[in-house]
């Protein structure tokens, strides 16, 4: 009689916190679709997502194809909303971003122009150091050709003697 008020007993405890899980589960899963409901995107999205966004007034700066990639990355590290749109006549890119977030551009701008100052001034080096890799290698092309005729040498003198021997 007791074993099976134990087990009763159990069952009723299984049920119960079956129940309050299954509970939880939902109130989470609601909570979750709500949240994600309310999301604002953030970094790069389109246009209309951009305007939705607290209806702020928005700028914009044209941008070859070369610097957007470079721009877009100091964006996303700045964490600014932007949207970008192709002129099918010109190939320009424009860059649409909230009036508030112009102090961050303007920050993104001049890092990528530094980046790519940085890039020009390597670049130079690059090229003054290509004679002196070309005289590198010239330098190493002489030194294999004397250590073969080092050893086409030694192996001329260890044949005669191995003639002299005989």
């Amino acid at each position: 009689m007791s074993e099976q008020m134990g087990e009763q007993a159990a069952q009723v405890l299984i049920r119960a916190g079956t129940e309050v899980t299954l509970d939880l589960i939902r109130e989470i899963i609601e909570k979750l679709l709500a949240d994600r409901a309310n999301h604002v995107p953030h970094g790069q999205q389109s246009i209309k997502q951009l305007t939705q966004q607290h209806n702020q007034k928005l700028e914009n700066i044209e941008l070859t194809a070369a610097d957007l990639k470079a721009l877009k990355t100091e964006l996303k590290r700045y964490g600014v909303d932007f949207a970008v749109m192709k002129d099918k006549e010109t190939g320009n890119h424009s860059v649409f971003f909230k009036a508030k977030d112009e102090a961050l551009i303007y920050k993104a701008l001049s890092d990528v122009v530094k980046g790519v100052l940085k890039d020009d001034k390597s670049q130079d080096q690059d090229q003054e150091k290509q004679p002196m890799k070309e005289t590198m290698h010239q330098a190493e092309q002489k030194a294999a050709a004397q250590n073969q005729n080092q050893q086409r040498q030694e192996q001329n003198k260890t044949a005669e003697a191995d003639r002299g021997d005989r």
